[in-house]
């Protein structure tokens, strides 16, 4: 089985939280969970990515499969997930995916979430994903 990568806006107790472990994040920027709307678009605008969306049903699981077009070897894929389909925000999450398209996927939802803060449930540190982030100098960071 593979990891878990669990997705949070930064609120309150996540500020708090990212304090105590000297993280550093934006202070005073709004952050919250995505539309579903904007979760598409987001993953809409992805280069060289394709994405299929399973049905929309408000209350139940809904999943996007994110695949690097030519080269699913080398240059990866993502399953990004909710756990119940709501008409406002939603709680995200990604399985057994590549950590670099999460983090092309998050910089992009950041565009109008705010920062996310991304926690892998093995031993990797909390990330901090803002709005123009450099997914390359953020996966240095992570891993």
């Amino acid at each position: 089985m593979g990891a878990i990568y669990f997705v949070f806006p930064i609120e309150e107790e996540m500020a708090a939280w990212l304090t105590e472990e000297a993280i550093e994040f934006p202070k005073g920027m709004a952050s919250r969970d995505p539309f579903l709307s904007e979760i598409k678009s987001a993953l809409s605008s992805l280069d060289s990515f394709s994405v299929e969306f399973s049905d929309e049903t408000l209350g139940e699981p809904w999943q996007a499969n994110i695949e690097h077009e030519k080269d699913l070897e080398n240059k990866g894929w993502a399953l990004m997930n909710i756990v119940a389909l709501h008409k406002s925000q939603n709680e995200i999450y990604f399985s057994s995916s590549w950590p670099e398209v999460i983090l092309k996927i998050l910089i992009k939802l950041t565009e109008t979430t705010g920062p996310l803060v991304v926690i892998c449930d093995s031993d990797w540190v909390p990330l901090v994903v803002e709005q123009a982030a450099d997914a390359n100098k953020l996966m240095e960071k992570w891993i």
